[in-house]
Parts: structure tokens; sequence; C-alpha cells
């Protein structure tokens, strides 16, 4: 018996001092890969990282991925509009005064010393990104015939136009309230130039109660004003001399 326990207790002696090496190996192991994984984490440097060190860290995004690594930012080709013309055809949700739409434009033919209006009634907006092409397709007096381009429009004596005389370069946004007229923003482009065909990016960009106006895409003023908080209407005008004619076309209305 005194044999047998004897044999036992060294048995168990051996266990456990096998047991207390592989422990000891699993414990150098883990502190080994926790230096490692220390030497490859740790900074070099207490200074905050610039901008190459964290781009030398971030893993080059797949070129279909890119687009998502700009947080906060739409590109424009991937926008929905909210609202199209192309004046393909006659909507009836166009309300035309000496204007018509013809060949995928929106021409107005205003009388003398008068505005041709057309103003959309199918749909509102409320902050938006409003952009059309004008072009002054003939006058006999350049000088006083101008594209406008309409927004925050409530009703017939409540809106904003921005106008621009395609000839000096000269813009206004004027605000018509209660059927009285102020003007806004004066301000004239230094040397304009249209491009070779005519044609003259008009757009408006509204967020809240703050209005951003650009010709051909620069940007040439930004205001305060008031937005009907029901939404608004989009509309077009266009002026004639005090004699002769003129001939005024929109086209590409997009509002995003």
């Amino acid at each position: 018996m005194i044999k047998l326990a004897t044999q036992s207790a060294i048995l168990l002696l051996g266990s456990a001092l096998l047991f207390v090496a592989a422990g000891a190996s699993q414990a150098q192991q883990l502190a080994a890969a926790t230096d490692a994984a220390a030497s490859v984490a740790a900074p070099t440097s207490t200074a905050a990282p610039g901008a190459a060190a964290i781009a030398a860290a971030t893993p080059a995004a797949p070129a279909d991925a890119k687009v998502a690594a700009l947080a906060g930012v739409t590109p424009p080709a991937a926008r929905q509009p909210l609202f199209t013309e192309d004046f393909s055809f006659v909507d009836a949700g166009w309300s035309l005064v000496d204007a018509h739409i013809s060949n995928g434009m929106l021409i107005h033919t205003p009388k003398p010393e008068h505005w041709s209006n057309a103003f959309y009634f199918g749909s509102l907006f409320k902050d938006a990104d409003v952009r059309v092409q004008a072009r002054i397709m003939q006058s006999t007096e350049k000088t006083a015939t101008a594209s406008s381009l309409s927004f925050w429009h409530s009703d017939g004596k409540n809106y904003y136009a921005f106008t621009f005389w395609h000839d000096s370069g000269f813009m206004r946004v004027t605000r018509i309230q209660d059927g009285n007229s102020i003007a806004v923003v004066e301000r004239t482009i230094d040397k304009f130039v249209a491009p070779a065909d005519g044609w003259v990016e008009m757009r408006v960009v509204t967020t809240g109660n703050v209005a951003a106006i650009y010709i051909n895409g620069a940007e040439q003023g930004k205001f305060k004003g008031v937005a009907p908080q029901q939404g608004w209407k989009v509309g077009m005008f266009a002026s004639a001399p005090k004699s002769g004619s003129a001939e005024v076309a929109f086209r590409n209305l997009v509002v995003y």
C-alpha cells in the first residue's frame, strides 16, 4: 500500500510539473505576442500623425469605392434631380404669357417694353439647386433685353427674380413683395463674354432663407431672403426693348 501511494504521489507531482511548464510556455507565448503587437501598434512619436501618415496607414480603396470615401459629399453626377424639363412637349403645368414651347425650348416673345413670363405650377420646392440655360435669340436692342430666373415664388405678387443682361454682364436680384419691388443685389461681371453658342447658364441655390446666384458656374453673390414656408415655384421671365422685338429662349431646366 505504501509503495502504491508513493508511486501515485510521484505521478501526480510529475503531472503538476508538466502543467506548470505548459502554462509557463503559454504565458511566454502570449507575452511575446503582446510585445510584438505593441511594437506595431505603438506610435514612434507622441505627436499627432500628419496627413501623410494617415494616408500611409489607410488601405487603398478599390476604384469603385472611392466615392464612398468622400464622407458627406455627393458628386453632382450622382445627385437625383427633383424636377427636369427638356421642353419636349407642352406640359399643362406651365402658365405661359407671351411664351410658348417648341423644339425643346421655352421661347419668350415679350411685347415691347414688357416682360413675358412662364411659371410651373406642377411642383413645389424648398431647399433647391435650380439651373437653366438662357439665350438671346434675337433682339432689336440687346442692351434692353434680359433673361430672368424666378424662385421663392408663392404667388404673382410675392417672388424673387434673378435677371441677367447678356450684352453687358449686368445682373439684378429683385424681390417682389405684395406687388412692390426692391433690388436686393446688383452687380456687373467685369468683361463678361457669353459662350460662343450664346447659351448662358443661370443658377440659384437656396438653403433655408439664404440664396446664392451663379452665372456659368461662377458664384456671383449670396444673400438672405424670405422663402415661402410651404414651398415655392420656379419660373422664367424675358424682357423686350421699348421699340422693336426680342426672342429669348430657355432650355434644360433642372432642379436638384
